[in-house]
């Protein structure tokens, strides 16, 4: 299997995954706070994302920020400048349509790459690493994140009864 085919065939799976835990995510989930003090979607660019013990986040903070990832990471995979983010979602709808376009375009890039487009190597942090590492990473990334989106939305279901 050549590796574009498996990182195809892994972002199909991540996509079903993700899918499950968002499918039919409402607003209340979004800013839905089991514990004081959690970060919210309000004030998501300002975060110091890098603390060693960050607070605990809603489910809208999540998700928001699985697509920040990833176009993030599309802008290193591109070798561009950093893209200005557009306004962010604070609702269901547009965090879902955010999301869409973010993966989607993740999953038409890797779809049009060549094996050998995905092993060449780009400009990261002072150093490089290939894009076959960046598509890996933002698949576990928001993989794990959507994972907990769902156990979010398990636990809030389960204390409504």
């Amino acid at each position: 299997m050549s590796l574009r085919r498996a990182l195809v065939d892994q972002l199909g799976m991540a996509t079903r995954l993700i899918d499950g835990s968002v499918a039919g995510l409402t607003d209340v989930e979004m800013h839905w706070e089991p514990v004081p003090g959690m970060w919210t979607l309000e004030g998501l660019e300002q975060q110091d994302h890098e603390m060693q013990d960050p607070p605990f986040t809603t489910i809208g903070w999540r998700f928001v920020h699985m697509s920040v990832v990833v176009r993030g990471w599309l802008d290193v995979f591109h070798e561009r400048d950093e893209q200005p983010l557009p306004p962010l979602p604070n609702d269901a709808q547009g965090a879902l349509a955010m999301w869409r376009e973010s993966w989607g375009e993740l999953v038409g890039v890797v779809s049009a790459c060549s094996s050998e487009d995905l092993d060449a190597r780009v400009r990261w942090m002072g150093g490089e690493i290939s894009r076959s590492y960046i598509v890996g990473h933002v698949i576990t990334e928001c993989v794990h994140h959507g994972a907990e989106i769902g156990c979010l939305r398990h636990l809030r279901r389960a204390q409504l009864g």
